[in-house]
């Protein structure tokens, strides 16, 4: 749930919005172009919130872009990134990337 909105699928929350119902290029998979809007608002942290169980795999390059762009990552199980997200919203520039699906 994002500002009592209920999502059943995958999510970004970025400083400014909500993507809703967001399509990856694989499933399981974070590729580099599924976080071309995230690269776009150029937050200072990126909490990438992997699935229940971690199912969804950050590919190295992915990291590597986003850290070229000065955007700190930081990768939980879902529930943990959610967490870490609603702690660091009012002292830094954030956006989540959340795997809510398993």
């Amino acid at each position: 749930m994002v500002d009592g909105q209920t999502y059943g699928s995958d999510v970004i929350i970025l400083p400014d919005g909500v993507v809703g119902d967001w399509q990856r290029k694989e499933e399981h998979v974070l590729h580099p172009q599924d976080v071309k809007i995230v690269l776009k608002m150029a937050p200072e942290v990126v909490v990438i919130g992997q699935g229940s169980v971690k199912n969804m795999r950050v590919l190295p390059e992915t990291e590597e872009r986003l850290k070229a762009r000065g955007i700190k990552v930081r990768a939980f199980k879902t529930a943990k990134a959610c967490e870490t997200y609603r702690e660091l919203r009012n002292q830094r520039k954030v956006a989540a990337v959340l795997h809510v699906t398993c």
